[in-house]
């Protein structure tokens, strides 16, 4: 299911803007994460650790995500098909709102919208889920906050 997400992501951005990916850049994603990035967005929006690193990070995001009238119940609908729903939270302070969960395979997700702008992030910070949750939302929430900050300076 995510394979399929992910590969729609990159037909709409193929078929829209395609700068619609510099929502984030290198730059602000090696300093939250530590380390270098290289962007690679054969399969949509994301940045990936350099091929030697381990653990293996990647950030993936899909810019303009649904800013439906309900965006809490657009973004449990995602949750609930990606086996996410019973970790699905709000996230507090970072827009005018956004949610953050994660499925069994590790991934976190933060989802934000800040008016009528919002986008879905992907956290993997490669390593056993359990022992790095805070670090993979404190990823998503510093993402979150830039993501918001471009939205503010683009009204």
């Amino acid at each position: 299911m995510l394979a399929v997400l992910f590969a729609l992501a990159a037909t709409v951005l193929q078929q829209s803007d395609p700068t619609l990916c510099s929502l984030f850049s290198a730059t602000d994603v090696s300093a939250i994460l530590g380390e270098p990035v290289v962007a690679n967005n054969r399969f949509g929006c994301e940045f990936d650790s350099l091929p030697d690193a381990h653990p293996f990070k990647v950030i993936r995001f899909i810019p303009d995500y649904p800013a439906a009238d309900d965006f809490r119940t657009d973004a449990q609908r995602v949750a609930t098909d990606n086996d996410g729903l019973t970790t699905f939270t709000a996230l507090d302070g970072v827009g005018d709102e956004a949610y953050t969960w994660h499925d069994r395979l590790g991934y976190t997700r933060v989802d934000v919208r800040s008016g009528a702008q919002s986008v879905e992030i992907f956290v993997d910070l490669g390593t056993f889920p359990a022992r790095d949750l805070p670090e993979r939302i404190n990823v998503g929430r510093q993402l979150a906050a830039i993501a918001v900050d471009h939205f503010t300076a683009n009204q």
